[in-house]
């Protein structure tokens, strides 16, 4: 056994032993540290992943990242998380920034990414970042070229739902599953100044999450995601959509909203008079394995998360 083996073990076995785990009436926690990358990413152990029970027993099992790649060790470690995600959960969510700001928006870039999720077991959703468009200089260039490369990129894959997409915004997606309902909001970290293009992307994105009401009363749960969540004054209608959905219209039915762009992991609720909302902000991608979530729907506790740090969070 390799030193770099046997850390990794023993780092598995102390956090197992300790029971790291937190709660709240909305989600438990579990929380795992790896002492070795190369270790974590390319030993595919699936005793590792939540123990989420029979299928029938679960609403919605899936994966979240976000923010990555950036470095090189980023791409050379994707792959591998890609191919070490349970075949049994439903799907894999990337929440933007697929590239780090100083980078290019070339053509390559996008497909050399695309190359890696592709990898994936599961079908692979993604939304927009800022850096994806707004700091490629050419915003409207930049999203014609997203557009281009994963508009349907989850069609690559069979899926137990179908997602229905926005015609002027492929990025909004939404779809139900086991009393789940699902949609994605293209909300990012930018200025009106610097994007031009938001202008429409919030009247789009405003009627994308408005005209889903009626299905999101219908679930036993909701999930969002988003690059970032709405709090920027130009998103103050989208805010304001949400927090009456959220606190007027459906107070009993648990929402998980998950984004990236802060790159620290975070759960917290955004929305204080809201009790049923939990936003979790998913690590910069190589500080740790992708979130796994599990979504269910007859449990107390209706949302079930653990994180995987590759990195030390000092």
């Amino acid at each position: 056994m390799t030193m770099n083996l046997f850390l990794f073990l023993f780092a598995y076995i102390a956090v197992a032993v300790n029971a790291n785990e937190h709660s709240n009436h909305l989600y438990t926690l579990v929380l795992e540290q790896s002492q070795d990358i190369i270790t974590s990413t390319t030993n595919n152990n699936n005793s590792r992943n939540l123990q989420v029970g029979p299928a029938q027993q679960r609403a919605l099992h899936f994966y979240a990242l976000g923010d990555v790649p950036y470095l090189d060790r980023e791409w050379d470690s994707l792959p591998q998380q890609m191919k070490s995600l349970s075949p049994e959960a439903d799907f894999v969510m990337h929440v933007g920034d697929l590239k780090r700001r100083s980078s290019s928006c070339t053509e390559r870039h996008y497909t050399d990414f695309a190359h890696i999720m592709q990898q994936s077991l599961v079908p692979v959703l993604n939304t927009i970042g800022d850096n994806d468009v707004v700091e490629c200089g050419d915003s409207f260039e930049a999203y014609a070229l997203w557009k281009s490369t994963f508009e349907g990129f989850d069609d690559k894959w069979t899926k137990p739902f179908v997602v229905t997409r926005q015609e002027a915004r492929p990025e909004n997606f939404s779809f139900s599953h086991n009393n789940v309902f699902v949609i994605s909001l293209h909300v990012i970290h930018a200025s009106f100044q610097e994007d031009p293009m938001l202008y429409s992307v919030v009247e789009d994105t405003l009627a994308w999450l408005l005209a889903h009401q009626d299905q999101m009363s219908q679930a036993k749960a909701v999930v969002m995601f988003g690059h970032t969540f709405p709090v920027h004054p130009k998103y103050a209608a989208i805010k304001t959509a949400l927090m009456e959905i959220v606190t007027v219209h459906l107070p009993n039915t648990p929402f998980l909203y998950i984004q990236g762009e802060k790159h620290k992991f975070v759960v917290d609720n955004p929305i204080p008079e809201a009790d049923n909302l939990l936003r979790v902000i998913v690590d910069k991608g190589g500080i740790a394995d992708p979130l796994e979530v599990v979504v269910d729907t007859d449990s107390e506790i209706p949302f079930k998360l653990k994180r995987r740090a590759l990195l030390s969070d000092s």
